[in-house]
């Protein structure tokens, strides 16, 4: 019988090892639910949310879940009379997406073709209020805000629901 000799391992050094938890810990991970980020200004960004700005796969931290969440953070972000060029600029990119996350949920195709024409209004409104750098009418904005309220009450689709365990 054939004894063969164990290859020997050579350890794996202490800081390669805890480097490697580290980041496996932290890895992406969102550091703030949006209705907490509306309300921050640009003086009291934090170091994590300006490390945690860039895009991944999921997009950018301050985008809504869902069509509902969606509606929410138009709510508390337009609450702001005079927002910042990067709060401007994030409240495009929530307008923008209101089109995917539409379709993203359960509305019925008429539905979706109003939260696509919502969204095209709301793009131009602030368009034409760039120059100000304050927000459209708030008259305006309450009558689009109405109607995406009510698409969000037909919308009940959860994105992360089909992963959910009953």
């Amino acid at each position: 019988m054939l004894h063969e000799k164990p290859i020997p391992m050579k350890p794996i050094h202490p800081c390669i090892l805890t480097m490697t938890l580290v980041i496996t810990m932290l890895g992406c991970q969102q550091n703030r639910d949006d209705s907490a980020s509306a309300a921050s200004s640009d003086s009291t960004e934090t170091s994590a949310e300006a490390e945690h700005t860039h895009e991944h796969s999921h997009g950018p931290w301050y985008k809504p879940r869902s069509f509902a969440d969606l509606v929410t953070s138009l709510e508390s972000r337009f609450q702001k009379k005079s927002p910042s060029a990067r709060q401007r600029a994030q409240l495009m990119d929530i307008i923008g997406w209101i089109p995917e996350l539409a379709a993203d949920s359960d509305l019925r195709r008429k539905d979706f073709e109003a939260a696509q024409e919502i969204s095209k209004l709301l793009t131009e409104a602030m368009l034409k209020s760039e120059p100000s750098k304050s927000l459209p009418p708030q008259a305006d904005l309450e009558k689009s805000l109405a109607a995406l309220r009510d698409l969000a009450t037909r919308s009940s689709v959860d994105p992360q629901a089909e992963f959910n365990v009953p």
